[in-house]
């Protein structure tokens, strides 16, 4: 486990750096995590809906 850890900060963290650094790739990652909550909560709501559905017509 210890050598995973040691390649992953050798080789992939120095690139997953740069990416995580460049402005798009931020401005995305920002849009996304404020759409989330909306996103759920309307997810919630489709559930509640068709549980209620199938309950009233049963």
């Amino acid at each position: 486990m210890n050598g995973i850890m040691k390649f992953m900060e050798k080789y992939i963290l120095p690139v997953a750096a740069k990416i995580g650094s460049e402005k798009h790739l931020v401005a995305l990652r920002d849009a996304f995590i404020g759409t989330m909550p909306a996103t759920m909560a309307g997810a919630i709501a489709v559930l509640l809906n068709a549980f209620m559905v199938r309950h009233v017509s049963s």
